[in-house]
This record gives structure tokens, C-alpha cells and sequence, in this order.
């Protein structure tokens, strides 16, 4: 609540929260309540100090397979360790990969963040969302119907955001951007009509976005 306070006596009246759907959904298919019941909690310390919030998902490189975060990992193709042309190909020679968990060790991903969107994997992992790979964007659906269900009767929430910046790159082409406001159609009992859902855009010229 500390926060929120401090939000409301700087003047503030909207935030931008993140729902991570690594959080929401760590097996495919099942959500953790735990998790939403604190964004529910955060809502609604908001809502107490007149703090109105846009809702969205933000990922930074997709997910942690790419040292990045925001997508569960059953989300993305596994990284094949030893493979020659690995992540994070063509940037530099693979990366060690933990046998265990299957993502790079965390010393390599030290000073990467920027330059990981260019690597071959990473925007896979984009372009599979973007034209249903086994499911994937399927699933992304069901995530962004569970939280309009979940946030249906939050009256300080003004919209949901679907993804905060998008790439759209691999090998030289641009990607199908087709996760779009009519692929997300959610059920129309689980949507409040005061809250619009937000496609972020895509400026050439400015590759990425927060």
C-alpha cells in the first residue's frame, strides 16, 4: 500500500500493471489463483486511492529461455543444447544451456537484453505466437479471456493491453502480426464495456516499444 500512497500524493490517478502470463499460467492449461488474487489486491489498493489501471502483458525477449521474461517457457520451442546454430545465433556462439531447467546460464545473459531480439530463436518465438504454432497463440487467447473474467467487476480497470512492444523480424522479413483485437474475442459475459482492449503498434522506424 506504501507504493500506491506514494502514486496518489505524487499526483498520480493511472498506472500500467503487468499481468505476466508466466505467472498466470506456469503449466499450460492451468492458472494459478494465487498469483491473480494479488493483481486483484494491487487493483484494488489502487482503486482505494483513485488510481484507475490499464492491465497488460509485458515480456521482455519473449521469455526467460532467451533471458528475458513474460512468457512461461511450455510457451516457446526448447533450446537444443549443443546445436551450432543455438541461441542466441547468428549474434555469437551458443550459449551454455542448463541441462536442468533448459534455459542459458544467467552469467551469459549479463548485458544481453537489447541485443537478443536479433537472435533467430527469440523471434521464432514471436512468430509462432503470431501464427498459432502448436497452440501457442491459442492459449495467449484463453490467458486474455481469464483476465477480463477475472477483472470483469474492477471498475477502476480502464483496458487491457495486450502486449507492450512486439517484434516483428526474423531472418530479414517481417513477421505476420496477426494477434490482433479480432483474434481476442473474449466471451461477452466476461467483458466489462468500459473497458477497451489496446493493440500496441508497430513503427518501422522505431523498432521495439515499452
Amino acid at each position: 500500500m506504501e507504493d500506491v500512497n506514494l502514486l496518489a500524493d505524487l499526483g498520480m490517478n493511472m498506472i500500467r500493471l503487468d499481468v505476466s502470463w508466466a505467472g498466470a499460467e506456469p503449466e499450460r492449461g492451468t492458472y494459478n489463483q494465487t498469483y491473480f488474487d494479488i493483481v486483484h489486491r494491487i487493483v484494488d489498493m489502487c482503486k482505494s486511492r483513485g488510481i484507475y489501471v490499464l492491465l497488460e502483458w509485458h515480456q521482455d525477449l519473449f521469455s526467460e529461455r532467451y533471458c528475458g521474461n513474460g512468457a512461461p517457457l511450455w510457451a516457446s520451442r526448447p533450446l537444443i543444447p549443443g546445436n551450432e546454430f543455438g541461441f542466441p545465433f547468428p549474434l555469437g556462439r551458443p550459449f551454455k544451456i542448463d541441462p536442468l531447467s533448459g534455459l542459458p546460464e544467467e552469467w551469459q545473459c549479463n548485458n544481453f537484453f537489447t541485443r537478443g531480439y536479433g537472435s533467430y530463436a527469440a523471434s521464432q518465438a514471436f512468430q509462432d505466437l503470431y501464427v498459432n504454432y502448436n497452440g501457442v497463440r491459442d492459449s495467449f487467447v484463453d490467458f486474455w479471456k481469464k483476465v477480463a473474467t477475472e477483472f470483469r467487476n474492477s471498475t477502476n480497470v480502464i483496458g487491457y493491453e495486450f502486449m507492450n512492444g512486439n517484434n516483428v523480424f526474423i531472418n530479414g522479413r517481417t513477421m505476420d502480426w496477426t494477434v490482433d483485437a479480432r483474434s481476442i474475442s473474449f466471451h461477452k459475459e466476461s467483458r466489462s464495456s468500459t473497458s477497451p482492449t489496446i493493440l500496441r503498434g508497430y513503427n518501422q522506424r522505431s523498432k521495439g516499444s515499452g
